[in-house]
């Protein structure tokens, strides 16, 4: 009775009065025992997030595919517009050769004439 007494008189409850060893002793159990928790929760958490080597690997080789389809697309186009820009040339040169025609036959000064029809596009 006279220690619980004591133990009251010195502000402690139910007379639990732990030495600095076991104090030290409880927060390293504490500690060890929240990053257990807070490891065992966080892998539960992020588990749904990652990937597996075998959907990784699929996912790698359909980008791999989509990839070289894209650049066989690429390179069709590439061929078509160098198609279309050869035939816009040449009917750029047809109408050159047309208006170097009427520029011949045209009511202007022979000096004009000469400039106009020295005037370097394509040799006609």
């Amino acid at each position: 009775m006279q220690g619980q007494a004591a133990a009251n008189a010195a502000g402690y409850a139910n007379g639990l009065v732990f030495s600095p060893l076991e104090l030290t002793l409880m927060s390293i159990a504490f500690t060890i025992l929240g990053g257990i928790i807070i490891g065992v929760v966080s892998r539960y958490i992020s588990s749904s997030r990652y990937v597996s080597k075998a959907e990784c690997e699929a996912r790698h080789k359909h980008d791999c595919q989509y990839n070289a389809e894209t650049s066989r697309q690429i390179e069709a186009l590439k061929q078509q517009q160098t198609r279309v820009q050869e035939k816009s040339d040449e009917k750029i040169h047809i109408i050159f050769r047309m208006v170097r025609g009427l520029v011949v036959y045209s009511e202007i000064s022979p000096e004009n004439k000469e400039k106009i029809l020295n005037a370097r596009g394509r040799d006609a």
